[in-house]
């Protein structure tokens, strides 16, 4: 979806792209960026942050306020249309049309309005990449992620968790090798759905800059370089020549077929479920307090501590996240 200035037409044509996907059978949409669906009518230069700097050097997203480009009135108008064209699909029994939505870079209260109000909905849930922003994790840090969004998101609605995405540093790259089967431990045993970027499961990192004949951002294409699926020929992910981002330097030892990761992950899946079964269900869906949060991350730890045969394996992994660490004094 391309931004648009307000107007009465801004919309005309977004509804009939929607019902042509779902009439192909599509069972949903991520709607991406939305926060800049609607831009200002006059088209205003946007405001400098730092005033006394020369308008010719101002090179950098985060120099300038958006206040012309991004969450304009009506833009909620415009998601929750959306919605209602996705509703009138899903009124056949059994069929339900999922909607996500992302708005990298907002706040935690402008991202929980994309759930919609009280009785006019908006996304299923709005996607949360919080967790994707830590770049030095610790219990307190993500504690706070994960009570933020529980103790935001609004009454009855549910939540997501992801630890990275196209717009962020690989998990390896910003935390180190040894967070990949944590961090998927995580979002797997806290309450709501996990969201995986490919190629997360099995630690890949990102790619070094590159150049590139088109004209492109490199900093916005290290994470994006092709899944690593085997050890053969451009990782097994095309059997061209070359790809158009080359393929990260060690895909000969991290790869689908290669790494344990890819076991953890299937595991952390089937144990979750198999928990779910047992009664461990109290904790997935009435995680509203920091004892019960504390009980579904005491889960979490007991289950790593599983795959490496008892509780004295790999300490120094399994610390940051110990239920003991990270409470509020």
């Amino acid at each position: 979806m391309h931004a648009v200035t307000k107007s009465s037409h801004a919309t005309t044509k977004e509804p009939e792209i929607i019902q042509f996907w779902l009439s192909k059978g599509v069972d949903g949409f991520s709607f991406d960026a939305v926060q800049f669906l609607l831009e200002a009518k006059h088209l205003r230069d946007e405001a400098q942050v730092n005033k006394t700097q020369i308008p010719d050097t101002v090179t950098h997203y985060s120099e300038l306020y958006h206040d012309f480009t991004t969450t304009q009135v009506g833009m909620h108008d415009i998601v929750r249309s959306f919605r209602q064209t996705m509703d009138q699909y899903s009124r056949e029994p059994g069929r339900y049309r999922f909607m996500g939505t992302e708005a990298h870079g907002e706040n935690i209260a402008k991202t929980m309005m994309y759930y919609g109000l009280p009785f006019i909905q908006e996304a299923d849930f709005p996607f949360n990449s919080y967790l994707g922003k830590l770049d030095m994790p610790s219990g307190n840090s993500v504690f706070e992620v994960i009570t933020s969004w529980m103790e935001n998101m609004p009454e009855g609605k549910w939540p997501n968790w992801m630890t990275g995405g196209p717009d962020n540093d690989r998990l390896t790259s910003r935390l180190g090798k040894q967070y990949v089967n944590i961090m998927n431990m995580l979002v797997f045993t806290l309450p709501g759905t996990p969201i995986t970027y490919y190629g997360e499961e099995i630690g890949m990192r990102n790619i070094l800059a590159t150049k590139l004949n088109e004209t492109y951002d490199v900093d916005t294409l290290l994470s994006k370089s092709p899944m690593q699926w085997d050890n053969s020929s451009n990782a097994g992910f095309s059997e061209g020549n070359h790809t158009w981002l080359p393929t990260s330097s060690d895909y000969h030892t991290v790869n689908v077929d290669t790494s344990f990761a890819v076991f953890i992950f299937k595991e952390f899946v089937n144990h979750v479920f198999v928990e779910i079964q047992t009664g461990a269900e109290v904790y997935h869906l009435k995680y509203h307090t920091e004892s019960q949060l504390f009980t579904g991350m005491t889960l979490s730890y007991k289950i790593l501590r599983t795959f490496y045969g008892g509780a004295s394996s790999k300490p120094a992994i399994l610390s940051p996240f110990h239920p003991s660490k990270g409470r509020k004094k």
